[in-house]
């Protein structure tokens, strides 16, 4: 029953059910679908924001990883010379280092809704 009742608001425009609610609900009643929605726009952006920080976490390691092996692979251990690195691995850095960017911003995002709350 209450499904089939969702489905029919969700039939009308957002003026329409604003209309409806001004003239048909008290200001309680008002005060809980606000809180209701209030609360659902805070745990999706916690929920994106978490999936953000272990997006970007992964991405982290990914580039990290691969730093580690290109100094192994030309280098000592700790440094490498850019000098000796195929291009191709290059570019393989590059774009993971590009990928962890764009995580980044991704949390950025997130994490300034936070600070306007």
């Amino acid at each position: 029953m209450m499904a089939e009742t969702i489905n029919k608001l969700k039939s009308f425009t957002k003026e329409e059910i604003i209309y409806g609610i001004e003239h048909r609900l008290s200001e309680t009643d008002i005060s809980l679908i606000i809180h209701a929605a209030e609360r659902k726009r805070i745990d999706e952006n916690f929920k994106n924001t978490q999936q953000a920080i272990e997006d970007s976490q992964k991405a982290f390691t990914a580039y990290t990883d691969f730093l580690k092996e290109l100094s192994v692979k030309y280098g000592d251990g700790k440094v490498f010379k850019p000098s000796l690195i195929p291009d191709s691995e290059l570019e393989k850095l590059s774009s993971l280092y590009k990928a962890w960017e764009e995580t980044e911003r991704r949390l950025n995002k997130y994490m300034q809704r936070y600070d306007k709350s």
